[in-house]
């Protein structure tokens, strides 16, 4: 958690979800370091929504992570009121001095385009401080141009979405005829504990309605002998005999659990089910076809979304990037539906127990490292959303998050990555810290662009107030990298700052639950390099506002590239908080950007030609070279200038035109660093029609 600066709320949303009443419920934990009252809000548009009802809870969870004690333990909150779940909503928290707010669709996407005079008065009332500098920094056309867009709000309604990327019945039975030859047998693994029978049956259901029939189910019950889940699956075993079952005499978590069920597994392939949640009709198929294509692949993972309780409303997709394993550090996004083969899980070992909370987070890491893994980019997994899930359960997560930054530490161990992830105040997210290198290198840092002495103070000052060693040597100008000595090159334009990284928490118990300082600058980037092969390492970029500048970008065939979350808080929850998950990017930003020095000038340095995409320019030169590139949040930077009005790909799309010309072999690679079912709309992800 970042102590620094002034901020006095903290304030998450966890879950929103449509209870089968009809009800809403937002839950999450909020508390003030400078107030003990809070005030709650839920607003549509301008209009407040009368009648909610408010509910504190027990977190001491959260109080003990962020802050070390209990001090703040009764932070949980459940807001609940009666609403339209297709519709935008607002839920805000005030403690008198700040006021911070979320915004939710419990169904997922549901406006249509629609011009939206409340949205866009209200977003002009909140930038008018940045208008002129922005005019001045784009020009006054393309500033309106941005204007008459934020009229306009992309969204989709999920279901319908669903509905209509569902296979027909005809391609459904093409499916249940389709001869593979030696087709692959699935064993289904299960780990039961005292599952509701309704949300057991329909699980059993989803399996037999499957289009792919060569498959069994293993069940692993630890519900304990006096709890009766015996005669209910001996009932389904005898109306199926591709359902198995052990009883457990006890309770043996869930990695024991879960490890019985595979002890139990006879077919080629290991597919992990939660005892509550359920399968699209197709899944079994599309992985079938995958794994037949091609031996060399060891983990296939699909995209998932959750579904209501009573299995009526779908919402809250997953659209999944590529396998990414900086991203899967970073935060465990490939989740479910996984399928693992037999031989590998037998070459790997059980889950571990040690891991518990976290256990899949962990045996995903294992079975990642040096396998090949392949994403189906299709919703294949429903995730069941009721009070005792960790679809909804937001205390859960935070059970999770200490086990799974030991997880992420174990993998760093094995791969001998000299780095520690830190559990951040994002549930389920780890920060990581690279440690200081035995051999320190020096890095050349270059302060381009415009601007006086002071500015130039202000950052060199900034460079060596934050750094985790003083092994920088700070050159003026780009002219200077004639004189750069150092084995690393980092850009960074002048009046730049370099922010501090503040503090993390290690975990949960003990003395790891307190707070440590650290400084990621600038060996996160030159390990990264390094150990982590990477070409470039980019900085996240914010402005004075806190708003983001730059925070990744992803492959576009029709306009080169899409920039990611730009105008959004650094603190927003969009897109499960992926500004601050480290992952790979397309490109990097001049501002921000760690290159070896040989590289550099082995692909002839910046394209001095270029006004505006410079960077973008050697971002592909890297990425035609093999290099990859990562993006680490950890390292931020503070530019003094606003927010470029509209993306790159429309200020500067001849300069983009001619880079995608000149290096057409980056879009032949299969990953495009996003989701096929996402596109980018001013910096935000859609899905696509």
């Amino acid at each position: 958690m970042n102590q620094n600066g002034n901020n006095s709320l903290f304030f998450h949303v966890d879950t929103a979800v449509v209870e089968p009443d009809g009800l809403i419920s937002v839950s999450g934990w909020a508390f003030s370091l400078k107030a003990q009252l809070l005030t709650f809000r839920v607003s549509r548009g301008f209009a407040p929504v009368q009648g909610i009802e408010v509910t504190r809870s027990d977190r001491s969870d959260v109080s003990k992570t962020l802050l070390g004690n209990d001090s703040k333990k009764n932070c949980g909150f459940t807001v609940t009121f009666s609403g339209n779940p297709d519709l935008e909503y607002t839920l805000s928290v005030s403690d008198g001095r700040q006021t911070k707010r979320d915004r939710f669709i419990p169904s997922g996407y549901s406006m249509s385009w629609k011009f939206q005079p409340g949205r866009f008065l209200s977003e002009f009332a909140g930038n008018v401080g940045g208008m002129l500098p922005e005019i001045r920094e784009t020009s006054y056309g393309t500033y309106t141009k941005q204007m008459r867009a934020n009229m306009l709000k992309p969204g989709f309604r999920y279901e319908q979405w669903l509905k209509a990327h569902e296979p027909g019945e005809a391609e459904l039975e093409r499916q249940r005829s389709e001869d593979f030859g030696q087709p692959p047998k699935f064993s289904i693994i299960v780990p039961v504990y005292r599952t509701p029978e309704q949300y057991l049956r329909e699980l059993v259901d989803s399996c037999r309605k499957q289009t792919w029939s060569n498959f069994e189910i293993c069940f692993a019950d630890g519900s304990g002998p006096e709890y009766g889940m015996g005669e209910l699956l001996s009932a389904m075993a005898l109306e199926d005999p591709r359902i198995r079952f052990k009883i457990l005499p006890e309770n043996l978590g869930i990695s024991g659990n879960t490890n019985e069920a595979i002890a139990m597994a006879e077919g080629d392939w290991l597919v992990f089910l939660d005892h509550d949640d359920v399968l699209a009709v197709n899944a079994l198929y599309e992985l079938a076809v995958r794994a037949t294509a091609d031996d060399r692949i060891s983990v296939i993972y699909t995209d998932e979304d959750k579904v209501s309780s009573d299995l009526n409303r779908h919402f809250d997709p997953a659209m999944k990037p590529d396998y990414d394993p900086v991203l899967l550090a970073s935060n465990n996004y490939i989740c479910h539906l996984t399928a693992v083969k037999k031989s590998l899980a037998d070459r790997i070992g059980p889950l571990d127990p040690g891991c518990d909370g976290s256990q899949d987070h962990d045996y995903l890491l294992r079975c990642t490292e040096e396998n090949v893994c392949l994403h189906i980019p299709k919703v294949l997994y429903h995730w069941r959303s009721h009070a005792a899930s960790t679809a909804s359960d937001p205390e859960s997560k935070f059970y999770c998050s200490a086990a799974g930054a030991e997880a992420v530490n174990r993998s760093y161990a094995r791969r001998g990555i000299p780095a520690h992830a830190y559990v951040s105040p994002l549930p389920g997210h780890y920060a990581t810290v690279f440690d200081v290198p035995e051999e320190i290198p020096l890095i050349s840092c270059i302060v381009w662009g415009d601007g006086n002495f002071s500015d130039f103070e202000r950052t060199r000052k900034s460079l060596l107030a934050h750094s985790a060693a003083d092994c920088l040597e700070i050159l003026p100008g780009l002219d200077s990298l004639k004189d750069a000595a150092g084995e690393y090159l980092f850009f960074i334009r002048c009046g730049s700052e370099l922010a501090p990284a503040g503090s993390l928490n290690p975990g949960f118990d003990g003395e790891n639950a307190l707070p440590r300082l650290v400084k990621p600058f600038p060996f996160n980037m030159t390990e990264r390099i390094r150990c982590q092969g990477a070409g470039i390492v980019a900085a996240l970029i914010t402005d004075d506002h806190d708003r983001v500048a730059f925070a990744g970008s992803i492959l576009n065939r029709s306009h080169c590239l899409d920039e990611l979350y730009l105008g959004e808080p650094v603190g927003s929850l969009v897109d499960n908080g992926m500004i601050r998950d480290a992952r790979h990017t397309a490109t990097a930003s001049l501002n921000g950007l760690m290159i070896r020095r040989k590289l550099f000038e082995d692909l002839g340095g910046l394209n001095e030609s270029l006004r505006s995409c410079r960077a973008v320019d050697l971002s592909f030169k890297v990425l035609n070279d093999g290099y990859p590139l990562i993006y680490d949040p950890m390292i931020v930077i503070r530019q003094r200038v606003s927010v470029a009005a509209q993306p790159l790909y429309r200020t500067a799309e001849r300069e983009l035109k001619s880079i995608a010309k000149k290096y057409p072999s980056v879009f032949g690679k299969k990953r495009l660093f996003g989701s096929p079912n996402r596109v980018v709309y001013l910096g935000k992800y859609v899905l696509k029609e």
